[in-house]
């Protein structure tokens, strides 16, 4: 697992031509993370562009999204 900054990882994606779809970990707050299947760069776009993003290219066939909050 690499971590990134958004413009390094569009940067990243970009410059590989990622071309499955990629599993990312995205990482807002310590309260506040998002897993996420993208096809293109440009889906990264509705998210923070100040979070850490943690790229899996893991092979994964099925699609999810959550927020997993902090637990108490």
């Amino acid at each position: 697992m690499r971590s990134f900054s958004y413009t390094g990882l569009v940067h990243f994606l970009t410059t590989n031509q990622q071309i499955s779809p990629i599993k990312v970990s995205v990482f807002e707050s310590p309260n506040q993370m998002h897993t996420i299947y993208i096809k293109s760069v440009s889906e990264l776009a509705k998210f923070n562009h100040n979070a850490v993003y943690n790229f899996d290219d893991g092979v994964n066939n099925c699609i999810t999204h959550y927020n997993d909050k902090k637990n108490t």
